[in-house]
């Protein structure tokens, strides 16, 4: 099963908490039907919970989605030592309807695969309970990153595939001064090269390699368009080309243009593409 949510519409974060059962609850802890979405997100422990006649068997790394409107409720006593991360969030026009736009959610479902997800959890009940300023609207930034999150979750459960190849896209994004060779990166994840090419071959179509200078020209082309007076040696050793040489011949089998060229066409046209 599934939930429907519509992000054009801000929604809000109505209480945010983190509970531990140190012993077993009453059997009928909860019995409610809530105005407001009901997240929780099973950090250590076992508990059913029931919304209508579906039963959601929730362990560790487990996330409930209980939609607005809803009879939830318990049934059976969660095991002692339990812990979870609630949250109640709005439920706005738009939400729970089959709409192109609509941001799909599992209502139930295990995101170890998806460590984010746990953090914008404390996030949010952090914030909630602060005093920063405009907590309102950092809140509902970290509500619809979460709720991005969640309804991503799936993809990355379906293997580990897709989980290592968004680390070493990561590794090169968040290093683009470095120049990674192939064996580099499979020894800083501890795998095989074999498995590094395999998977990024299946994940991104194309080689570890292929991919890292793409990228990095990707990034170059950016900061011609954002500083144009920058020398090109100096962006040559930003982006880790061994010369501006090397990043010019590279640029234009990409682009069709020299960077220079590029540049030129930027200032032509007065805007970022």
């Amino acid at each position: 099963m599934s939930i429907s949510i519509d992000l054009s519409v801000n929604h809000r974060i109505v209480s945010a908490n983190s509970h531990y059962y140190e012993k077993p609850t009453e059997r009928l802890y909860l019995d409610r039907v809530l105005q407001y979405h009901d997240l929780i997100y099973l950090v250590k422990g076992q508990w059913l919970i029931t919304e209508g006649n579906t039963d959601y068997l929730l362990e560790k790394d487990d996330v409930l989605f209980l939609s607005a409107e809803s009879h939830h409720y318990t049934r059976l006593p969660c095991l002692p030592n339990t812990r979870t991360l609630c949250i109640h969030v709005t439920c706005e026009p738009g939400d729970l309807q089959d709409t192109p736009n609509a941001l799909i959610i599992p209502t139930h479902q295990h995101v170890r695969a998806a460590p984010n997800i746990k953090e914008y959890f404390k996030e949010i009940v952090s914030v909630f309970w602060s005093e920063r300023p405009r907590k309102s609207e950092r809140l509902s930034s970290l509500c619809n990153l979460l709720m991005l999150e969640l309804a991503d979750a799936p993809a990355s459960a379906r293997g580990e595939g897709m989980a290592l190849a968004e680390s070493i896209i990561a590794q090169v994004n968040n290093t683009p001064y470095r120049n990674f060779s192939v064996s580099e990166i499979a020894e800083y994840f501890n795998v095989s090269i074999k498995t590094i090419e395999t998977t990024m071959q299946k994940c991104v179509g194309m080689s570890f390699t292929k991919y890292q200078i793409g990228r990095k020209l990707e990034m170059v082309a950016q900061q011609i368009k954002v500083e144009p007076g920058i020398r090109f040696s100096e962006i040559a050793a930003t982006f880790g080309f061994c010369d501006e040489f090397y990043m010019s011949r590279s640029f234009k089998a990409k682009y069709g243009l020299s960077p220079s060229a590029y540049r030129q066409q930027f200032l032509d046209s007065g805007k970022l593409e």
